[in-house]
């Protein structure tokens, strides 16, 4: 080969390599082009994605904070945080390290315990201080030395009374909680004035945000701590069992309290020792009769010790919002929808805690930490504002604000104080007579009195309320205490307490039948009570997980059973649903005066239409047929014509309330036999929490449509016409009312009638008083999860103790006596319209003034 070959071919070969390279690097190129366009894309999607997320997060957040779930949290600077975080979290740590199983709870309680008798001195002795001090009227003590002997009296009788709360845990399991509560505000202030030299209003509006980190990190814990560990920290007998004896809890021997006095023999009360092996008690030695195993089961301080964190975790949740509605200049603050929401937790809670420790009292103890809550905020109103300034703004703002609201309602709150507050007037001017009669012995510590002020027996303050309450027209003040008495009595102890049993003795007597013919019994049982006003759904769905599984399980399996009872919970809510609104509410619907009791022509009812109209499933439709009571619900909208389909259609999103409901009933079934799992009553309770908190939820959601649609689409309400066959109606109630208010006025009416109602609501008021104060006294405990046998040995009666029958014997009688006085007033109305009604009133007149 030639050298110019040689050069043409390695020329070649060049040409050729630099055209690969070129591919390459064009390659190479290209490959760069589209990465650097996807990593753009990349980076823009994730930017995307993160805006979105930050958005919806945003959007999440300012929702929770519409609906009162979370406060408005405030912008904090980071160290000023971390240190108030730090403040938080450490009176936090010592309460659960003190008063809680997650420390060494069992050591704090038994020292508390130990203790009462100091504690009821301390507590008798602030009592006595405050007393003695209100009959001297501290409050107009003038001069310096005195001023300083006032607070000094006053900071010694708060710490005496703060001691007689905590020592007082063996009958009052909640107290150490309730001093955290009282003392937390102090605390939290006091660091103001050590740590943080800043604005006032900046600092208190700092403390929501940590106060809020705190409860849900406690919170958090709590739930981490609780299901770990191999189930030694759930709620269970043998923790329950465990946790009672370390405290020294009394065990349950007392029949009158479903107890076990054949266990006594087994126990030394003075070595608070056991001869024979509780579970979770001294398991080396021979055990215990079975039925010993629930001789705990009335100490609530055992179940306190666990539950603990959850009602701290609630306390500081409670009060981060107090913090945050403390600036009046926070805009975002909504004090109505958290009040509405913590109303619904303090409910959840109540509930969880009456069905997982039954007659232990700490329902009660929930209601006196949720008293106390209140007063904890009423310090921090206090410490803020000042007395004057703190009352000043109650009148203006709440109290003006209730007069506009619910002006058209004050009969009825009217009567439900009489009803539930009258003793306590009564015992309340006893004081203030007392009071009165030191200030005119004259002495020096006393308010001077005028001569005007000597001529009253009570103090100026408490003559001017009584005078107040003595101009209240008093005829249809006391028929309302009389009516919500009713109320009280059939909803709170004839439907509720009758039902239970009934529904256990169901139980009971279906057990031994087939899958079928349960579902048949159920079927019927459960619209038949669907059918009943008072009845709620909540019990039918529970004793459907609860005796029907107990049939279906072996066949279908848990989770087969379960489901099968979810459906057919649904089943039965949309057959009752469908004929309480095709039947019920269509035929009561041509009745007028069916109409005009619902209120069609109101603003509330015309909003419930205008909901029920819109096409589709809407949030607010389905939180009206989920969230309403099942009667009254399903037939307004048979009355207001509502279609059948979106009322049908729109009942199936209620499955959120039956299935943790039916898992309630579950949980019970398996703590028995043949399960007898102990964890099923840490997760059963978790599931009672759940189904208060989506009851209570769908209830709040339905108020803030309804709320909502009659103020955004106003229009679209007043359009709807009116039902003028009611108008007519009302025309005449109004007559008819006007002339029943005019003949049954108490200035006219006979003494024999006033004499009459006046019984009737001393007799009414002493049966809700018993019936609701003194309720152990009245029924034995018994649960919806209890058997007759068991529970009432085999006598359903026994449920009534012989002061229940004396309650509800007097609630008969007042019943009567207002039946009586409704004839003798529609008896003196019609004579109104037949002989002039002026004739009426003048010898009703005449005759009160000969007697």
């Amino acid at each position: 080969m030639s050298n110019a070959d040689a050069e043409k071919g390695g020329l070649m070969k060049g040409i050729k390599q630099n055209k690969v390279i070129k591919g390459v690097l064009n390659t190479a190129r290209d490959i760069e082009k589209v990465a650097e366009s996807s990593i753009q894309s990349s980076v823009r999607g994730v930017k995307k994605v993160g805006d979105g997320v930050k958005k919806a997060t945003d959007t999440t957040i300012h929702l929770l904070e519409d609906v009162g779930a979370i406060p408005p949290l405030e912008k904090i600077p980071l160290h000023h945080f971390v240190a108030l975080l730090l403040i938080c979290i450490a009176p936090a740590f010592m309460f659960l390290a003190c008063f809680s199983a997650m420390g060494w709870g069992e050591h704090g309680y038994r020292f508390a315990m130990h203790n009462s008798d100091f504690g009821y001195w301390c507590a008798a002795s602030s009592v006595l201080t405050f007393g003695t001090m209100y009959m001297l009227d501290l409050s107009y003590w003038t001069s310096k030395c005195m001023l300083t002997l006032r607070t000094i009296l006053v900071s010694l009788a708060v710490i005496a009374f703060i001691f007689g709360i905590f020592f007082n845990a063996a009958e009052y399991p909640a107290s150490p909680l309730v001093v955290t509560m009282l003392a937390l505000p102090f605390y939290l202030m006091s660091w103001k004035y050590i740590l943080f030299f800043v604005n006032f209003r900046n600092y208190v509006n700092w403390l929501s945000t940590p106060l809020f980190c705190t409860a849900t990190i406690t919170l958090i814990a709590w739930m981490i701590w609780m299901f770990t560990d191999n189930g030694r920290n759930e709620w269970t007998d043998k923790n329950r069992d465990y946790w009672a004896h370390s405290i020294d809890c009394a065990p349950n021997f007392d029949t009158e309290t479903s107890g076990f006095p054949e266990c006594a023999q087994y126990y030394d009360a003075d070595s608070n020792t056991w001869s024979c092996s509780l579970r979770g008690v001294d398991e080396t030695i021979d055990k215990c009769p079975s039925e010993c195993n629930q001789v705990y089961n009335t100490c609530g301080a055992a179940f306190l010790i666990w539950v603990n964190p959850m009602a701290l975790s609630t306390g500081f949740y409670f009060l981060s919002f107090v913090f945050a509605f403390a600036n009046p200049d926070h805009k975002d603050a909504s004090v109505g929808a958290f009040v509405k929401f913590f109303l619904v937790i303090c409910f959840v809670m109540w509930v969880a805690t009456s069905l997982a420790v039954a007659n232990s009292g700490v329902a009660d103890a929930l209601f006196s930490f949720v008293v106390f809550m209140c007063l904890s905020a009423a310090c921090v109103a206090l410490m803020l504002l000042g007395k004057k300034q703190l009352v000043g703004k109650i009148e203006d703002g709440v109290i003006n604000k209730m007069k506009e609201k619910y002006g058209g309602y004050g009969t009825i709150f009217k009567g439900t104080f009489i009803l539930s507050c009258l003793p306590i007037v009564f015992v309340y001017w006893g004081i203030a007579t007392l009071n009165q009669a030191i200030r005119k012995i004259g002495l020096p510590l006393s308010k001077p009195l005028t001569d005007e002020d000597r001529t009253y027996a009570l103090t100026l303050a408490a003559s001017k309320q009584k005078k107040m309450i003595m101009s209240w027209e008093w005829t249809p003040v006391i028929l309302m205490s009389l009516k919500v008495g009713v109320v009280v009595q059939v909803m709170g102890v004839l439907v509720t307490k009758f039902t239970y049993l009934f529904l256990a003795w169901l139980r009971v007597a279906i057990s031994e039948w087939s899958i079928a013919a349960v579902s048949a019994a159920m079927s019927v049982v459960g619209i038949s009570l669907f059918l009943l006003p008072p009845v709620p759904g909540v019990p039918i769905y529970f004793m459907s997980g609860l005796m029907l599984l107990a049939v279906c399980e072996p066949t279908m399996g848990l989770v087969g059973g379960v489901t099968y009872c979810t459906f057919l919970g649904l089943i039965l809510k949309l057959i009752s649903g469908t004929i309480q609104q095709q039947i019920f509410g269509k035929k009561l619907g041509n009745m007028v005066a069916v109409r005009q009791m619902v209120g069609v022509n109101s603003d509330l009812m015309r909003a419930v239409r205008v909901v029920m109209a819109d096409p589709g499933l809407t949030w607010g439709k389905c939180a009206i047929l989920t969230g309403g009571p099942d009667w009254p619900t399903f037939v307004t909208t048979g009355i207001l014509g509502c279609d059948f389909l979106p009322v049908f259609v729109g009942t199936f999103p209620c499955i959120v309330l039956i299935i943790p409901t039916v898992l309630m009933g579950m949980f019970v079934y398996l703590e028995g036999e043949p399960y007898s799992y102990e964890w099923a009553r840490t997760v059963g309770t978790v599931a009672t929490m759940v189904t208060g908190l989506a009851q209570g939820g769908v209830m709040l959601l339905a108020a803030f449509y309804l709320e909502k649609t009659q103020v955004d689409r106003k229009d679209e309400i007043d359009a709807l016409p009116l039902d003028e066959e009611v108008l007519a109606e009302d025309k005449k109630v109004e007559a008819n009312s006007a002339l029943f208010a005019q003949v049954t006025r108490w200035e006219v009416l006979p003494q024999k009638i006033k004499c009459l109602l006046l019984s009737a609501l001393f007799i009414m008021m002493t049966s809700c008083w018993l019936v609701m104060v003194f309720t152990t006294s009245c029924f034995k405990a018994f649960e919806m999860s209890d058997t007759i046998e068991d529970a009432l040995d085999g006598d359903g009666w026994s449920l009534v103790k012989p002061l229940g029958w004396v309650s509800i014997f007097l609630f008969l009688i007042a019943s009567f006596q207002l039946v009586a006085f409704n004839k003798w007033a529609n008896k003196q109305v019609q004579l109104g319209k037949a002989e002039g009604f002026g004739k009426i009133v003048d010898e009703n007149e005449n005759n009160a003034l000969k007697l």
